[in-house]
C-alpha cells in the first residue's frame, strides 16, 4: 500500500561477534605460549651440522602455521617474520653440498627464527586486543519488523503526480510504498532505516545530484534508482558517478521497475544464505573462519577429518567448499581430486587455501584440475569473504539457470515436479501435512486478444511477482506452462491451504495490472488438494487438476478443494 513515510527505528548491531572474536584471540595467544616453547626446543636441532630431517619438517610446519595465522588474529608481525623464516628453513632442508654455503643458510634461518620468536613473545606480552591487523568483516543488514519491504519514491512537487502513480502501481506487488517530496525528513529516515530501495525523480541538476549523493552516503546499502527525462551518455554518466544502480527514462512499465528493485535488493541488501563447508585440521583457525563468515550471514559448517568430506557433501546442500592444503591425512589438492571423482559434486566450487609458492607450482604444473580459485595465505577476513561470496554467488547463478523459468523467475516445470515428489515422500516419512495447488489465470486468451500478447506477457510476469510476495516464504511456486502455476504449501492442512489461496485470490481480484498506461483487472481459479502420504505423485496432481476443473465449471474466480 502507499502511504505517509514512517520513522524507522535506528539499527544497532550486536556485540556478540566481537566477544566471540575476543575468545578466539585468547585461545590463539594461549596456543602461542606453547608454540614459543616448541620453537625454542627446536632451535637446538637446527644448530646441528647434520640436522634431522624429521625435526626440521616439524619446525617448518609450525612456522607455516604461525605465518598463516598471525595476521588473521591481529598480530601481523608474526606473519611478517614467519614467512621469511620458513622460506630460509627450506634451504637448510635441502642443504647445499658446499659446507660454507650451508653454514650461511643455517645462520640466516637462525636469525629469522629469532625474529619470529621475538614477534610471538611480543604478542603474548601485549595480550589479546583488536589489533590493526585484525580486520573484522561488516555485518549483514539486520532484519527489522518495520521498513524491510519499504520503497520510497522521492520527487519534487512538479513530479508529485507521477511519483504517486508509480507508488500506487508498485504497491500492487506487496510493498509499502511512500511518495514524498520533503527531502530533509526523508534523509533522516533513509539514514536509519532498512529500505528495499529509493527512487528519485530528477532532472540531473547539480542541486538534485548533490542532494542524492548526500542522502545515499548516509546508508550506502540501500539501492538508488533514478527516474530522468534524459537518455544520453552524459546523463547516465552523471547518474553512475553519484552511485545510482538503476536508471529509467520516460514512464517505464512498472514490472521493469519492480524487477530492478528486486534484483538490486537481492544484490545489495539481502544477506545470501550460501552454505560454505570448510575443511581444515587447525581448530582455532577453523573457528575464526566460521565466525567471520557467519558474521556476514553465511551458513558455515566445518570438518577437521578429511575422510568425512564426501559423506557430508552427500547429506547436505553445499554452495562452496573451502579446503586448506596443509593437512596430515592428505593434502588439500588430493582431497579436491577425491571430491571431483563424484559426478554429483562437480558443480560445487572449490577454493584452495595455500601459500603463493605452492599455488604457483600447482598452476604451472597443471596439477590442480577441479580447483576453481585460490586464496593466498596469510589473508584477512575481508579477503576470505570476498572470494567466498563471489564464487558461491556465481555457482548459485549457474544452478538457478537450470531450475528456474527464465521468463518469470519461478521454478520451471521439471524442477517443480521434482520438488513436489520430494514433498510427497517427506510427508509419507514424517506424517506432516502439506498441500498442493494448481492456479490458472482466468480468460487469458481473451486478455491476449483484447490487449495484445505483449500485455499478456507482462501480466504473467506481474502475477508471478504477486505470487512470490503474497504467499508464505516457505511456499514453493512453479510455472507449469502458459498461464498455469503450481504451489506446494508445506505444513498446511487442506483448510489452511484453501484459506491462504482464497486470501491471495481476493488480493488479486481487488488489484490491477498497470501495462502501457492501462489498468487490467485479472482473476484466477485454483484447485487444491492434500498431500497426506497415502497417494502417489500422479494421484495428487490429478486431484488438484480435477479441483481446478470444478472451479472453472462453477464460474471461475474461486478456489476449490479436492
Amino acid at each position: 500500500m502507499a502511504g505517509e513515510a514512517p520513522m524507522i527505528p535506528e539499527m544497532k548491531f550486536p556485540s556478540q561477534f566481537r566477544q566471540d572474536m575476543s575468545k578466539l584471540q585468547h585461545s590463539y595467544v594461549e596456543r602461542l605460549k606453547k608454540n614459543v616453547v616448541e620453537l625454542r626446543r627446536m632451535r637446538e636441532p637446527l644448530m646441528a651440522m647434520s640436522p634431522a630431517r624429521r625435526e626440521l619438517q616439524s619446525l617448518y610446519t609450525l612456522a607455516q602455521l604461525l605465518a598463516d595465522s598471525g595476521i588473521t588474529f591481529g598480530f601481523p608481525d608474526i606473519s611478517a617474520t614467519g614467512q621469511p623464516f620458513y622460506l630460509a628453513l627450506r634451504k637448510v632442508m635441502t642443504p647445499d653440498p658446499d659446507a660454507a654455503v650451508f653454514l650461511m643458510d643455517r645462520q640466516e634461518a637462525l636469525n629469522k627464527l629469532q625474529a619470529l620468536e621475538r614477534a610471538c613473545q611480543e604478542a603474548i606480552d601485549r595480550g589479546p586486543r583488536e589489533a590493526a591487523g585484525m580486520i573484522l568483516p561488516e555485518p549483514p543488514p539486520l532484519k527489522i519488523a518495520q521498513g524491510e519491504e519499504d520503497v520510497y519514491v522521492v520527487a519534487a512537487p512538479t513530479e508529485r503526480g507521477a511519483a504517486e502513480l508509480l507508488a500506487e502501481q508498485i504497491a500492487q506487488f506487496g510493498y509499502m510504498v511512500y511518495a514524498c517530496s520533503d527531502e530533509p525528513a526523508f534523509r533522516d529516515t533513509f539514514a536509519k532505516g532498512h529500505l528495499k530501495a529509493a527512487l528519485f525523480y530528477t532532472d540531473l541538476s547539480d542541486r538534485d545530484l548533490d542532494n542524492i549523493r548526500v542522502i545515499r552516503a548516509t546508508n550506502p546499502r540501500v539501492p538508488v534508482i533514478l527516474m530522468s527525462p534524459y537518455d544520453d551518455f552524459e546523463a547516465r554518466l552523471r547518474a553512475a558517478r553519484i552511485g545510482a544502480q538503476g536508471y529509467f527514462t520516460g514512464r517505464p512499465e512498472v514490472i521493469r521497475v519492480v524487477e530492478k528493485i528486486e534484483r538490486l535488493a537481492d544484490q545489495y541488501m539481502v544477506a545470501p544464505d550460501y552454505h560454505v563447508l570448510i575443511v581444515d585440521d587447525d581448530e582455532v583457525l577453523l573457528e575464526f573462519y566460521r565466525h567471520a563468515l557467519k558474521r556476514t550471514g553465511l551458513k558455515v559448517s566445518v570438518i577437521t577429518e578429511q575422510k568425512d568430506t564426501a559423506a557430508f557433501l552427500a547429506q547436505n546442500e553445499v554452495d562452496l567448499l573451502l579446503i586448506d592444503n596443509a593437512m596430515p591425512a592428505c593434502s588439500g589438492q588430493e582431497l579436491a581430486a577425491i571430491v571431483r571423482q563424484y559426478d554429483e559434486f562437480l558443480s560445487i566450487p572449490i577454493v584452495f587455501m595455500s601459500h603463493q609458492d605452492e599455488i604457483d607450482a600447482i598452476q604451472a604444473s597443471g596439477t590442480g584440475p577441479g580447483i576453481d580459485d585460490f586464496l593466498v595465505k596469510p589473508f584477512v577476513p575481508d579477503q576470505l569473504l570476498g572470494i567466498v561470496r563471489s564464487r558461491a554467488r556465481r555457482a548459485q547463478e549457474l544452478k538457478s539457470v537450470t531450475v528456474h523459468d527464465t521468463f518469470t523467475g519461478l521454478f520451471n516445470h521439471e524442477h517443480f515436479t521434482d520438488m513436489l515428489g520430494t514433498e510427497i515422500r517427506r510427508s509419507k516419512r514424517t506424517k506432516d501435512p502439506a498441500a498442493y495447488a494448481i492456479i490458472d489465470i482466468d480468460g487469458f486468451k481473451q486478455i491476449n486478444s483484447q490487449y495484445g500478447h505483449h500485455v499478456g506477457d507482462q501480466i504473467i510476469k506481474m502475477f508471478s511477482h504477486m505470487l512470490r510476495h503474497h504467499l508464505r516464504t516457505t511456499d514453493i511456486i512453479g510455472r507449469c506452462g502458459g498461464e498455469a502455476f503450481g504451489v506446494i504449501l508445506p505444513g498446511c492442512n487442506l483448510k489452511n491451504a484453501q484459506e491462504s489461496l482464497e486470501k491471495f485470490r481476493a488480493k488479486v481480484t481487488e488489484s490491477f495490472f498497470a501495462v502501457r498506461q492501462q489498468k487490467v483487472r485479472v482473476t484466477f481459479s485454483g484447485g487444491v488438494t492434500l498431500i497426506d502420504g497415502s497417494r502417489s505423485d500422479d494421484d495428487v496432481i490429478k486431484a488438484a487438476e480435477e479441483a481446478l476443473y470444478q472451479a472453472k465449471q462453477k464460474g471461475r474466480n474461486q478456489v476449490v478443494s479436492g
